[in-house]
């Protein structure tokens, strides 16, 4: 029996012994698997960092290369732009890239002389204007822009900086003019149908100027030089007129419904000693007593209805 129990103390060691041996046989193989783990997750955080770093290098150099891309874009858009050229010569589109850019388009020179459209200072008349139809500058910068003669037909020029641009002739033709003209000059400028409500017009000249049926309600022209301009059917509700000057302005049909300070503003011209005036079957709307202009008949045989009749022979009271 005592030998029995010494036989199963050894076996009972030995027992132990193994399990020992094995618990730290499995706990080094444990360790090992750890080690190599650890070392994989080292290469491939090591990868995934110098993937990184290849990452951020290529979208460098995409940033960098987009914006060669845009720079030399630009420098295109700029000699398209100021290389002299009359007619359709992709002017129009290469404005509307540079004014997407946010790049400001002060005193930019398109006059009709300078791009050689045969311009005539005296009529203010350009033989061959630089086409620039519907372009869309839309709170464009073009201050002091030099636009003489130029085709500005239903341009889109909504919020657009104008001030003392220089417009003389320009073909502004249902063109969208809502913006801040002060100071700018449109002296025989076509402005048909062009839409100019609430335009700030402050001391604009506009001697001369075509500007029948265009909308100019709410438009601030104080001190405005509108001598000699065709505002037949013109719609001046709400405007605001103090000093501006109406000598010799064509009257007919137009609307002067609530205008503001229209006892301060002129109707004849001291230097032409010409009254404003309309033709006698299209008074013009809302003018008070007391505004002196003057009516003229009109016969359709020898009168055109843009241009002041010489002489100019008034309605018989007595009809």
């Amino acid at each position: 029996m005592r030998r029995f129990f010494e036989l199963f103390e050894h076996v009972l060691l030995l027992a132990t012994f193994a399990s020992i041996v094995l618990g730290v046989y499995a706990f080094w193989i444990d360790y090992e698997d750890r080690k190599q783990a650890r070392r994989v997750n080292a290469k491939t955080l090591e990868a995934y960092e110098e993937q990184s770093k290849v990452n951020a290098a290529t979208l460098r150099e995409i940033e960098d290369a987009r914006k060669e891309r845009q720079a030399e874009a630009i420098t295109r858009a700029w000699s398209l732009i100021t290389t002299p050229a009359t007619g359709n010569s992709g002017k129009g589109p290469a404005l509307e890239y540079l004014n997407d850019q946010g790049i400001p388009l002060r005193g930019i020179n398109l006059s009709c002389e300078r791009m050689g459209g045969g311009w005539d200072a005296e009529k203010l008349t350009c033989e061959t204007p630089t086409y620039l139809r519907g372009v869309e500058l839309q709170k464009a910068d073009l201050t002091g822009a030099r636009l003489q003669g130029a085709g500005l037909w239903e341009a889109q020029l909504q919020g657009a900086d104008l001030r003392y641009a220089q417009l003389q002739g320009a073909k502004l033709i249902l063109a969208q003019l809502q913006g801040d003209l002060m100071g700018a000059q449109l002296q025989g400028a076509e402005l048909y149908g062009a839409e100019l409500q609430g335009a700030f017009l402050m001391g604009a000249q506009l001697r001369g100027a075509d500007l029948s049926s265009a909308q100019l309600k709410g438009a601030e022209l104080y001190g405005a030089e509108l001598q000699g301009a065709d505002l037949r059917g013109a719609q001046l509700k709400g405007a605001y007129l103090r000093g501006a000057q109406f000598g010799g302005a064509n009257l007919s049909r137009a609307n002067f419904t609530d205008a503001e300070y229209l006892d301060r503003a002129h109707f004849h011209d001291p230097d032409t000693s010409l009254f404003a005036w309309a033709w006698a079957d299209k008074p013009p709307i809302g003018l008070p007593e007391g505004v002196e202009i003057e009516l003229c008949v009109y016969d359709g045989i020898i009168h055109r209805r843009s241009k002041r009749p010489t002489p100019c022979i008034p309605p018989d009271p007595a009809k």
